[in-house]
């Protein structure tokens, strides 16, 4: 068995082809390889009440969240479960949702050209389905280029493509269990 100490405090030892690390923090600038999930954090999304969404993008206020950077210049993979409830109507209507960042003052979706755009589309043939509450999985990669510590504010955007349509997000029905999931993947590049 090998030991290794510094400054009088063991730090590894081994046990064959086994090595096991002791007594180890590591600094600001260890270098992961690329692809190496360096940070998963889950937080549970914002309640906003009835919104009303237009032809062009925009906030669905109070929809946002934080997360803080961990480790310089990686990818942020956003994954945001938005429960979204609609009135019903005898038409049909498609929302388009977004994911925007606080580094560029929300200025654009993180990925254009459709890509990282998640569309719901509803259909209703008759008055009678009143009300339709869903979960849309909304998705986005962010290359920040931001130093450890900095705080990014994440926030969702829709559009309805047929006009202006009324949009709950969410209606817990006094389901105090129900919350939306939102989940941040840090990855090394």
């Amino acid at each position: 068995m090998a030991i290794l100490k510094v400054g009088g405090t063991q730090i590894a030892s081994s046990s064959g082809s086994d090595v096991t690390l002791d007594n180890v923090a590591l600094g600001g600038s260890v270098v992961f390889p690329a692809g190496h999930v360096v940070s998963i954090e889950h937080k549970n999304g914002p309640n906003v009440g009835s919104e009303s969404t237009t032809a062009d993008f925009s906030y669905l206020a109070d929809k946002e969240i934080t997360y803080t950077v961990k480790n310089a210049n990686t990818k942020i993979f956003i994954m945001w479960d938005v429960y979204a409830q609609l009135t019903g109507a005898t038409s049909e209507y498609a929302y388009t949702f977004q994911i925007r960042h606080s580094l560029d003052s929300y200025a654009a979706a993180l990925v254009g050209d459709g890509i990282g755009q998640n569309i719901m589309h509803l259909h209703y043939t008759a008055s009678g389905l009143a009300y339709t509450q869903m979960q849309v999985p909304v998705r986005a990669l962010h290359t920040h280029n931001q130093s450890v510590d900095t705080v990014i504010t994440y926030r969702i955007y829709c559009k309805c493509h047929n006009g202006t349509r009324a949009l709950y997000s969410w209606d817990a029905w006094a389901e105090t269990e129900i919350g939306e999931n939102v989940y941040f993947m840090e990855i090394t590049v």
